[in-house]
Parts: C-alpha cells; structure tokens; sequence
C-alpha cells in the first residue's frame, strides 16, 4: 500500500508541474502576443516594457529579442536595435532555426545596410540562404564575410562559396573571377585547390562564352575594331579580317571630287550646323550640289574657255 502511495504521489506532482510549466509557456506567449500588438499599434516603448519583463523569466529566448531589436529600431536608436538583432539570430542559431535566422538578419539588413554578424553565424547565415534558393542575398553575405574577416578562419570557405554561387546560379562570371583570383592570392596551398579549380573553369568558359555572344551583336566594322585592340587570340576575329579598319576609313580625296565633311578629313563625326545646305552622300562625303555657292567656282572656270 505504501508503495502505491508513493507512485500516486510521485504522479500526481508530476502532472502539478507540467500543469504549472505550461501555464507559464502560456503566459509568456500572451505577454510577447502583447508586445507584438504594442510594436503593430506604434508603441514601441509598451513593447520594450513587455520585452524586458520577459527577459527576465527567459533571458534566451530569440523572439523577444526580435520583438526588442523592431521596438529599439522604431526608436531611432539602432545601437541597442543591433545588439538585440545580434541575439536574436544567435538564439535562433542556437535552437537549430536557422531559417528564422536568415530572415532575421534580412530584416536587419534593412535598416542598417552594414550590419554584419560574427565570423561564424556570417557564414552559417549565408549558407542557410543558398539552401532556400535566396543566392544573390547569400553571395553577398558570404562575400562580405570574407572581406570584414580576412583572418578568419571561415573567410577561406566564405570566398570561395561566394564565388561558387556567382557562377553556377547567379550568371555572372567576371565576380566569380575577381573572387576567385583574391582566393588564389589569399590561400595558395588551399586545401580546397579541385573545389577552387573546378570553380576556375567553369568561370573562365562561361565568360567565354558571354564575350563570343557579345561579338555576334557587335557590328562587323567594330567587331573587327575590337579585335585589333585586343588581339585576335581565340580566332573569333578571323571572318572579320579582311574587313576595312575602322581609323583607316577616311575620306580620300582626289582632284575634283568633294571636300570632307569636317576638317580632319575623317567621315566618322561630320560637322553639322544651322544653317548649313549640305547634305551627306552615302560616301561619308558631303554633296555641295545642292549648294549654289558651291557651284560658282565651277561655273566660273567654264565660262574662262
């Protein structure tokens, strides 16, 4: 009897606490319920009051530092604001909701464009966005990372991320290609050397690629201009060769044909003015048939025979 006893008391303060424990979590959820509400009715300062009290039954939890971080922000006073920001997104780290994280400090992001976290919730933030598929938002995180921390030791893998993301998803070889020449002269005995080369070629051919598509849309006579002034290395500029050179096309004149239309003998920026009856030919030449003063001088050296 005394045994059982014992069981039933044993259970029934168990069933006390876990009574007491969940109209405490209750409790607190109302409270932070009201400092949302506060913060959705423009008072900032009731929210900071709730938050505080808050604080005190839990000095971890992740969303009263958000609720605080919006409240302080509110305020216009964004040194608390980012120490608040800061918890949050390490609390939520913490518990493993690094999703809520990543949305935390996209929201920060906002109001203080130069926030930045430690050098390893930077990194774990930025991952956490590639995985959502939010990769410009990721490689500026990671990229950022790299650059405020350049001693440590997550800066090696942030700039290499970085670079990974610019090229295989967000297009844009000439960044990955920065990036990935600061790796190289960063850390040359990388232990990510196949990850860093692997990156390397895939920049280098898509940016190949992107500079044969821009020489299609290029006309001919500049293609081939271009060509001259880079050097013809990678034989896109053979079927332009033979085209005329650009500088070289200038008006040639010969006895009795028309003067050039500018001074500098070249058809590439005629001179136009009010006023003017001259009209450009097809040449690059200005025709001075239209213009009787023009044809005086002509008419003159007839009349002599």
């Amino acid at each position: 009897m005394a045994y059982w006893a014992h069981i039933g008391g044993f259970a029934f303060g168990m069933a006390v606490g876990a009574l007491l424990s969940s109209n405490k979590a209750g409790a607190e959820e109302y409270a932070l319920e009201d400092a949302r509400k506060a913060m959705a009715w423009g008072e900032p300062e009731r929210a900071i009051d709730i938050g505080g009290r808050l604080l005190q039954r839990n000095p971890n939890d992740p969303e009263v530092h958000e609720v605080l971080a919006h409240a302080y922000d509110e305020l216009h006073q964004p040194g608390p604001a980012l120490a608040f920001y800061e918890m949050a997104i390490g609390n939520y780290i913490r518990r493993g909701r690094k999703e809520l994280a990543a949305w935390c400090y996209l929201v920060a992001l906002q109001n203080h464009p130069r926030f930045i976290l430690p050098a390893v919730s930077q990194l774990l933030v930025g991952n956490q966005m590639a995985l959502q598929g939010n990769y410009a938002n990721a490689a500026e995180t990671l990229v950022k990372n790299a650059y405020a921390y350049p001693l440590a030791p997550e800066a090696e893998i942030s700039l290499l991320r970085g670079a990974q993301l610019y090229v295989n998803h967000l297009a844009q070889p000439q960044w990955a290609l920065f990036l990935l020449r600061e790796f190289r002269k960063r850390y040359p005995a990388s232990e990510w050397h196949s990850q860093w080369a692997q990156a390397w070629k895939m920049a280098v051919h898509l940016s190949g690629a992107r500079e044969a598509a821009l020489n299609d849309s290029v006309p001919a006579r500049r293609q081939s201009h271009l060509c001259r002034r880079r050097g013809d290395r990678s034989g896109r500029c053979q079927a332009t060769a033979a085209l005329p050179p650009v500088r070289a096309m200038k008006a040639r004149r010969r006895p009795g044909s028309a003067k050039p239309c500018n001074r500098s003998g070249s058809n590439l920026s005629p001179l136009r003015f009010e006023g003017s009856t001259r009209r450009r030919s097809p040449h690059g030449l200005c025709d001075h048939r239209s213009d009787p003063a023009s044809e005086a001088p002509a008419r003159r050296r007839l009349a002599r025979h």
